[in-house]
């Protein structure tokens, strides 16, 4: 008789995987309503939307490679601390923010003309780097909450042992995928920039 109570390791990641998702969509509607309340926004609009600025093809790239490296960089160090998670969870949420406020910005600006903007250039790259980043901060969940099971005396979890070695290379993937979504994204706005 199968035992009703068993998780299996596959359906935790995908739990973990949709409950991020929620989390990171939270953080849209959070940022999507700064962008509509606050006139202030300029320096958001520079570094999130450097395309609505005349950005130049390097501008686009750095802001979306800078931003997206902070992130793994900060989640990277997080997932090294037993009590990481709720600062991976947080990074999620101001990843909601960033892309809410991109989306609002662009729409704010430009109006309905917006949409073709929006759904062509900010959609892809959001799904794309909200992949990676809720990929990087269910490493960093997985990571402290080894490191905090390692802590607990007479308990063993051999199946979830931290391992750095594969840590640091799952990392260093993510990176190089963060640096092709952003050469992608650049190439996407300027093209899209100069048919406009």
């Amino acid at each position: 008789m199968k035992h009703t109570g068993y998780i299996s390791e596959k359906e935790k990641k995908n739990s973990r995987f949709f409950l991020l998702c929620i989390v990171e969509i939270i953080g849209i509607l959070i940022g999507s309503y700064i962008a509509v309340s606050d006139t202030n926004t300029d320096w958001f609009r520079k570094f999130l939307c450097p395309v609505l600025n005349g950005g130049t093809l390097s501008e686009i790239f750095r802001s979306t490679f800078i931003s997206s490296l902070i992130f793994i960089v900060a989640a990277f160090l997080f997932g090294l601390f037993a009590f990481g998670q709720p600062l991976g969870v947080a990074l999620i949420i101001s990843k909601g923010i960033e892309i809410g406020l991109s989306a609002a910005m662009m729409y704010s600006v430009k109006g309905i003309s917006a949409l073709p903007a929006v759904f062509i250039l900010n959609v892809p790259k959001a799904v794309a780097v909200s992949v990676v980043m809720i990929l990087a901060v269910r490493e960093v969940i997985r990571n402290s909450m080894s490191i905090l099971h390692g802590l607990i005396p007479e308990r063993e979890y051999d199946s979830e042992r931290a391992d750095l070695k594969l840590y640091c290379i799952k990392f260093i993937v993510l990176i190089v995928i963060i640096f092709i979504i952003s050469v992608a994204d650049s190439l996407l706005n300027y093209i899209f920039a100069s048919l406009v």
